[in-house]
């Protein structure tokens, strides 16, 4: 074929062999460079996983009911996913995918340079390119020595790339959808970093003043069944029971005279007591029964049951952890009331890993606990950071 650029005979091809313009079309503009085809299939890759991933991610993670702000990420994650489907449908029947769109590049019909249409760019996407992985991936390093830069799933569907710089205005694709696509990447992206950060974020949180999350530590252990949980409350042995459980403090701060509140918060510390010295008694049922029939929060886990603290609690005896001493220190009641209660305290504990050593810790935590017509159940534990 005769390139009316640069006044070339290039032979049996559709790119001109000096200038790389397309030559059944020169105006569509000049064949696209390898390089921006591998970058513009990485780019297509993490911006579709990352959204895929993250929507997951919280569509998983959040268990029970949401409300709030919790709900208003787990949609926008879903119109994430809608949005960028509808927009990447739209573009792709132009020869456009996001990754082609920032690059400048896209796939024409190699016949006539038009826009190849939806139906070719389908079979070119899903078909071609699981055609042109098979083979360690030849059919896209086929491009490389093929004269018009054709991979194996180019030639399935019948199209080239160009350079998308060179179109002419008339013929430039919508950029509609990268729009509409960025600006899901990034609504989900920002709004999963503020849970990542900050996973207290929800108006639930705020309003019972849950503290910011712990990261587990690594030498403590984890149910298989509430895998974020840190393992602070397995059990052991050789346990004293003679050991006061629940050490007494001065009065805090926020100490009350009310004959009424101190009642309660002598039924509280009761509790406490015999909650610790079950936990020391290496005893799953008894540690657990102090637990109410919903748990809002346990730990990373929230909106669990009894039956799954009991669960995580039998676990972790199976594994061989237990503990040597368990003691309930600095008791101090932040909330508290005829119905419910919010306690910060720490739990001073030694356990025993099994083939490990001994280890010792003391954790500062929260406990949420909630008057019930079988006593005082706790409602929701976490530990905090300090």
């Amino acid at each position: 074929m005769y390139c009316t650029n640069c006044n070339t005979e290039s032979g049996p091809t559709l790119f001109c062999h000096v200038c790389d313009r397309y030559l059944p079309t020169p105006l569509t503009g000049l064949k696209a460079g390898l390089v921006r085809r591998v970058v513009a299939v990485i780019v297509d890759q993490v911006l579709a996983l990352t959204i895929l991933i993250l929507s997951i991610r919280w569509l998983i993670s959040t268990t029970g009911a949401v409300s709030g702000p919790q709900l208003v990420i787990v949609l926008v994650s879903c119109f994430a996913l809608v949005a960028y489907s509808i927009a990447f449908c739209s573009s792709l029947s132009q020869g456009a995918t996001p990754g082609k769109w920032i690059l400048g590049i896209r796939a024409i019909d190699k016949r006539n340079g038009e826009a190849p249409g939806l139906g070719r760019m389908l079979v070119r996407e899903i078909i071609g390119k699981f055609v042109s992985g098979l083979f360690f991936g030849l059919g896209f390093f086929w491009a490389i020595w093929d004269r018009d830069s054709q991979a194996w799933h180019d030639k399935l569907a019948g199209t080239v790339v160009v350079r998308r710089d060179t179109v002419s205005s008339t013929d430039q694709q919508s950029t509609m959808w990268p729009a509409a696509a960025c600006i899901a990447f990034l609504a989900v992206f920002v709004l999963q970093v503020v849970s990542i950060v900050d996973p207290a974020w929800s108006e639930t949180t705020k309003k019972q003043g849950y503290p910011q999350i712990a990261e587990p530590n690594q030498s403590e252990f984890r149910s298989p069944n509430l895998a974020a949980q840190p393992s602070a409350n397995t059990i052991s042995d050789n346990a004293d029971s003679t050991t006061p459980a629940v050490e007494p403090v001065a009065p805090s701060a926020n100490s009350t005279d009310d004959p009424q509140e101190m009642l309660l918060e002598s039924q509280i510390k009761e509790v406490l007591t015999r909650f610790a010295s079950a936990t020391e008694a290496n005893d799953p049922s008894a540690a657990a029964s102090f637990y109410g029939e919903s748990v809002d929060r346990y730990f990373l886990s929230r909106n669990i049951t009894k039956s799954d603290v009991l669960q995580d609690k039998e676990a972790s005896w199976t594994k061989g952890l237990r503990f040597n001493s368990y003691r309930i220190e600095q008791v101090n009641f932040d909330e508290v009331s005829s119905s419910s209660a919010r306690v910060s305290l720490v739990k001073s504990y030694e356990f025993t890993d099994p083939d490990k050593a001994p280890v010792t810790k003391r954790i500062h935590s929260r406990l949420w606990l909630q008057n019930t017509d079988a006593g005082w159940k706790i409602v929701g534990e976490q530990d905090l950071l300090k």
